[in-house]
């Protein structure tokens, strides 16, 4: 969608390559930042109708049922994060991702001119990549795993949380778990 290439004249390949792959490693954080703030702003401002309070009372049902911004934030957040996941795992793995040239030397898959397991690329691996691995392909699925087995209304048919029903709701009671086995097939599929 965005080919910085394009953006940053006079630069590598090696260069873009790494701004794009920190800047996905960013990404996420600055995903939660503008659903907090976007939702606080609505929150604060929904709430005002020219200096005075819509509702009667701020406290009112409306406002805390119907329009919680902390659900809001978390579904907001869950969501989006839930779509960019396979790319989050794709960009990650592209940082690792070598290959033979002429029988010998390992060299990064997405740019050939630069040697795997040395100088900037081993920099980048332990600066971006370890914590790309440890924090959204391993750390997502596995917060979602104990958020959702955590998660006390999943245990009634009838009603499952707003926020994390997306990942269980499909699924009879007893497999809430199933959705470890969907985030698995994705991981495989983005490698």
């Amino acid at each position: 969608l965005l080919n910085f290439q394009c953006l940053i004249e006079g630069s590598s390949d090696a260069s873009v390559f790494y701004l794009t792959r920190t800047l996905w490693a960013i990404l996420p954080l600055m995903i939660v930042l503008g659903c907090i703030l976007i939702w606080s702003i609505i929150a604060v401002f929904g709430t005002m109708c020219g200096g005075k309070c819509c509702c009667k009372c701020s406290k009112d049902l409306f406002y805390y049922e119907i329009f919680n911004p902390y659900e809001r934030i978390k579904l907001s957040c869950v969501t989006i994060l839930y779509f960019i996941y396979p790319t989050l795992v794709q960009e990650t793995f592209n940082l690792m991702s070598c290959r033979k040239v002429c029988g010998e030397a390992l060299y990064l898959r997405a740019v050939l001119s630069v040697p795997c397991w040395e100088g900037t690329q081993l920099v980048y691996f332990y600066a971006v990549g370890i914590p790309m691995l440890l924090l959204y392909v391993v750390g997502l699925p596995l917060a979602v795993l104990v958020a959702v087995w955590r998660d006390d209304s999943r245990k009634d048919d009838q009603t499952f949380s707003k926020t994390l029903g997306q990942f269980y709701s499909h699924c009879h009671p007893e497999f809430w778990w199933w959705e470890l086995t969907v985030v698995f097939r994705k991981i495989v599929m983005s490698v």
